[in-house]
């Protein structure tokens, strides 16, 4: 049981090991990029834009912090390890966003990136992607038990009033 609970923690971590080690025994020295300035450029749109995508998440998790899905998260004290799932990817993302400025400002006219940089890249873009992904999952999840804690309401189809649009236009006396 805890060491499942260890795996789930650090299974990001064991994910960007291991394919980084994988890309170190191709044995790589240095990779020569056209339009060094182009590729980051777009990398770090990218990045940004996922991790506005998730502080916007942590945001609309604490707008339903009423609901019972979240309660229930907080009552088996799985509050810490959510904060934890979306506080990793932004680090690894702004460390992506670090790791590329150095890249830019190191390589400078050369265009050459070598080994030892693309193994930090590859392991922090690995790092990040895989935290998006484990929390897009735990977001579809909470997503679909949303609705289903509403199904217990029964609306009563008399006392829902229809307004009309030419009524707020009307001159009432």
């Amino acid at each position: 049981m805890k060491i499942k609970k260890y795996i789930e923690i650090f299974i990001t971590y064991i994910i960007s090991i291991i394919i980084t080690y994988i890309f170190y025994k191709c044995n790589v020295k240095s990779i020569y990029i056209f339009k060094i300035d182009t590729l980051f450029s777009m990398i770090v749109t990218v990045v940004v834009t996922l991790v506005g995508f998730l502080i916007t998440s942590i945001t609309i998790l604490i707008g339903i912090i009423e609901k019972k899905i979240i309660k229930k998260i907080n009552e088996e004290k799985m509050w810490n390890m959510l904060i934890y799932y979306f506080i990793e990817p932004i680090v690894s993302g702004l460390l992506i966003l670090l790791h590329s400025f150095y890249i830019i400002f190191k390589t400078g006219s050369d265009n050459i990136i070598f080994n030892y940089r693309i193994l930090i890249f590859i392991f922090l873009s690995v790092l990040f992607i895989v935290g998006i992904v484990r929390i897009g999952y735990m977001l579809v999840f909470i997503l679909k038990i949303l609705p289903l804690e509403n199904s217990d309401i029964v609306y009563d189809e008399k006392s829902v009033t229809i307004s009309q649009p030419e009524d707020a236009f009307r001159n009432q006396k």
